[in-house]
This record gives C-alpha cells, sequence and structure tokens, in this order.
C-alpha cells in the first residue's frame, strides 16, 4: 500500500529487576476451550507467556483442562 512504512527494529524489552517473581510481572487468566477443542486456550496461554506474563492461568472446561495443561504445562 502507498504511504505505509516497515517495521526494520523493535524497542528492546524494558530491563526486568533481579528481584522480580512471577507476582511482579502481572497475570493473565484465559477463559475457554471445549473438550474438542483444547489447543485454544493452551497457545494462547503459551502467548501469553512468551510476552512476558509473570503467571498464566486457564478456565476451561474440565474435560479439555487435562489436554490444555498438557499442551501449555506451564500454566495453572
Amino acid at each position: 500500500m502507498p504511504g505505509r512504512k516497515s517495521v526494520t527494529s523493535v524497542p528492546p524489552a524494558p530491563p526486568r529487576p533481579a528481584d522480580g517473581h512471577k507476582g511482579t510481572f502481572g497475570t493473565v487468566i484465559v477463559v475457554g476451550g471445549c473438550p474438542t477443542m483444547p489447543g485454544a486456550p493452551a497457545i494462547c496461554a503459551s502467548a501469553s507467556l512468551r510476552g512476558g506474563a509473570g503467571l498464566v492461568k486457564i478456565a476451561a472446561h474440565p474435560k479439555a483442562l487435562a489436554l490444555t495443561l498438557a499442551i501449555e504445562p506451564c500454566a495453572t
């Protein structure tokens, strides 16, 4: 598209304090999923962790929760 500029660099993430812990960096709760599609909340949880969230919790259908946590075991 005319007039659009492309991104050539991304600014660095701010430094994290050495004494920081998961409670310092925020909590995300992912609500979703169904027994036949446990991957969506797992992918969302994974993206949240990679984006810098300190703690990610998943609220999903009980039949989907075990599979969701097997895909993204770092979430609770």
